[in-house]
């Protein structure tokens, strides 16, 4: 194995060990007084609250994926299929 083959295999597993210790939870968040309060509202079970501390970015990534799909991806794929037919699809699918 070349050195440059090495050190790219070496990168890409520090790059995934990271990710993986990155991503993984350290401890749990505490709960916060208000989100006791309003556990019906939120659809708590047997007295625990949910607490999500990511939801507001977890929903504006949501409404930017929506708005996404629905502005540019959808219209390409329907222009996709406009334009290439069955015939053509054929052609280079096999």
């Amino acid at each position: 194995m070349k050195w440059t083959a090495a050190i790219r295999v070496a990168a890409g597993v520090a790059l995934l060990v990271g990710a993986l210790v990155a991503g993984a939870p350290s401890r749990a968040q505490p709960v916060p007084e208000q989100a006791m309060e309003n556990e019906s509202e939120a659809g708590a079970s047997k007295g625990r609250a949910i607490y999500d501390p990511w939801e507001p970015m977890n929903r504006g990534i949501f409404a930017f994926n929506d708005r996404l799909d629905q502005w540019v991806l959808e219209p390409v794929a329907k222009g996709w299929d406009f334009v290439f037919d069955k015939a053509s699809k054929s052609a280079y699918q096999d």
